[in-house]
């Protein structure tokens, strides 16, 4: 088939095509062309020279091969012409143009040749000369009016067209499988923009990329990609198609392949509020279609959305009341929709406690019996130490708050007017406690357990307990907590930290203080 030969570089989109090209800058003033072209099996060429000539008799052209280094100077070139017209040497097979006369003329040659004729990188050489026959003497091109054009002939075993594989990289450098024109590749919405990759593992081809569209069809309300070199940005789902469009560099033909694409329908983040929820009315949202527009109509699951429930402007009484660890429901008149006696619940009295621990049941019978407030309004801190000033005055009020019949305090630590004041006169004269010496009872020091049972059994009156075995191993016999801790668990007042201890120097906390209140009172 006749090629027809692209004196150019031959340079295809994404695919190196690294071709050896002469070398030829000390021969620049010559009308020369480097022949790109990739010779498989028989071909036939074409080399286009270029002659000016004086206007002097009949020229014929003669197209030799020869090995050059493609760094000759113009002078050596010419002497090299010399030498071939004057050798008798035979030009290539179908290398030779018959005669014509004077004036600036361009010719086309054709000649055969095969991979196995001529070595990679072979130079093919167009030398001129007068007469028709070719073989006149000293007869060779005049430097100044004529000129040599040299070109190069890249040969490889086979030429090849473009074999494409089709594959999508998105921006974190994840790519799909590669496949062949005809396939399918699946675009990841979620991945954001994505590169199209062209992919080859032919060395030298005779084709290159002209042109790539993207098709969506119905769902093309407006370009489905930015298309941007090959960085693909989905806009809708659905399916569509790339065509690439590949020409061949020796016979100027095109073709086209195309690789069909899904870009799959999927739900969004964030459901698409259908109808807004009212204050007793539930609302409905659905998961649409990833990348909705116009043209895409899929929906996913229906969501409902709870009824926002009244908010209410003040609370002016109680269908129930809160208590300190659970929440109630207030009345009054909503904000949002102007209902009087609107009910909405509202939150326990204590916001750092849960309704369902250990000490639930107990706070909430000893805040409302008075016995315990928090720390501030609406914080109880149940992981708190307690201290010894609020130990006595949790029994004193327990007691249902007795005046004392001291009028002086025995401790210079405890003065009067502060909260605990009567509380520890009251425990003195009671024998609930005695200080830590004969004139300090130490208010902020902390109480362990043994000290809380202590003062509990002392409270209730020292009684003899009826057990006589120590459940717990470190309860030491004789020790001044023995018989509160037997009676303690005589009484449910505590099990221990667990079946064999009471870990009696352990810190009490708030949380543990009034659950033994509440076992031992309520």
């Amino acid at each position: 088939m006749k090629r027809k030969v692209l004196a150019l570089i031959l340079a295809l989109l994404l695919i190196p095509a690294v071709l050896a090209a002469a070398a030829q800058a000390g021969y620049a003033d010559s009308l020369m062309e480097d022949l790109y072209a990739v010779i498989g099996g028989e071909q036939t060429m074409t080399v286009r020279s270029h002659l000016v000539t004086g206007g002097r008799g009949g020229y014929s052209q003669a197209l030799y091969a020869v090995n050059l280094t493609g760094n000759e100077t113009k002078a050596e070139m010419d002497a090299l012409a010399v030498q071939l017209l004057k050798s008798g040497a035979q030009p290539v097979a179908g290398g030779s143009k018959p005669c014509f006369h004077g004036g600036s003329l361009s010719m086309d040659v054709e000649f055969g040749i095969t991979a196995s004729e001529y070595a990679p990188g072979s130079y093919l050489y167009v030398c001129y000369t007068f007469g028709c026959d070719g073989g006149q003497h000293n007869h060779h091109l005049n430097p100044y009016y004529d000129r040599i054009s040299t070109m190069s002939v890249r040969v490889t075993e086979e030429a090849r067209g473009l074999e494409l594989r089709y594959a999508l990289v998105n921006d974190r450098g994840e790519r799909t499988d590669a496949v062949k024109a005809g396939g399918e590749l699946e675009l990841d919405l979620n991945g954001g923009a994505v590169t199209l990759a062209l992919l080859s593992d032919v060395a030298y081809p005779v084709e290159r990329i002209l042109d790539i569209r993207a098709d969506f069809g119905k769902n093309q309300a407006a370009d489905p990609f930015a298309l941007d070199g090959r960085t693909l940005t989905p806009v809708y789902c659905g399916e569509g198609s790339i065509t690439v469009t590949i020409g061949n560099y020796l016979d100027e033909s095109t073709r086209t392949e195309t690789v069909y694409i899904t870009v799959p329908c999927a739900p969004m983040a964030e459901p698409t509020v259908l109808t807004a929820p009212a204050c007793t009315e539930d609302g409905l949202a659905e998961y649409r279609c990833h990348g909705h527009g116009v043209n895409c109509e899929t929906a996913f699951e229906e969501v409902v959305l709870p009824a926002t429930g009244h908010t209410l402007e003040a609370v002016t009484g109680y269908l129930l009341e809160p208590t300190a660890t659970q929440p109630g429901i207030g009345l009054g008149t909503c904000a949002v929709c102007g209902m009087e006696d609107a009910d909405q619940a509202v939150p326990p009295i204590f916001s750092d406690v849960t309704g369902d621990s250990f000490y639930s049941e107990p706070l909430d019978y000893c805040y409302e019996m008075g016995w315990v407030t928090g720390i501030t309004a609406d914080r109880f801190a149940p992981a708190n130490v307690c201290i010894r000033a609020q130990v006595v005055t949790f029994l004193w009020r327990a007691a249902g708050e007795p005046e004392p019949e001291l009028e002086e305090s025995p401790f210079v630590d405890v003065q009067e007017g502060t909260f605990y004041y009567d509380a520890v006169l009251w425990a003195v004269e009671n024998g609930i406690t005695s200080g830590t010496d004969a004139i300090h009872f130490s208010p902020a020091g902390v109480c362990n357990r043994a000290q809380v049972v202590t003062f509990l059994w002392r409270a209730f009156g020292q009684p003899e307990p009826e057990m006589t075995e120590q459940p717990f191993a470190d309860v030491e016999a004789g020790s001044w907590y023995e018989l509160p801790v037997l009676w303690a668990v005589e009484n449910g007042v505590t099990s221990g930290t667990s079946a064999t201890a009471f870990n009696p120097g352990a810190q009490c906390i708030r949380a543990q203080i009034v659950t033994f209140l509440y076992r031992a009172y309520a």
